[in-house]
């Protein structure tokens, strides 16, 4: 999960740093990496589809938001 939060920096910082800020909500608030970790990738998606809505821009490559879907479901399975 922190590689992907690595990546995810590199390839969309707004939507990634959304990311982390849940997984640290998520975090403090119950104590369990892995419900932070899986609500961040739950989060990374839709952030990155809504940020050129937010930030009133063009769409970027849907490539990323592939790449987020992909790695979410990942996470979500490996943290089962």
């Amino acid at each position: 999960v922190a590689a992907a939060l690595g990546a995810f920096l590199a390839l969309a910082p707004l939507p990634a740093l959304c990311a982390l800020l849940i997984f640290l909500l998520v975090y403090k608030g119950c104590g369990y990496v892995s419900a932070g970790s899986i609500s961040a990738a739950l989060v990374l998606p839709a952030a990155i589809y809504l940020e050129p809505l937010i930030r009133n821009t063009a769409p970027g490559p849907q490539g990323r938001w592939v790449a987020a879907l992909i790695v979410a479901a990942l996470v979500i399975v490996r943290h089962k």
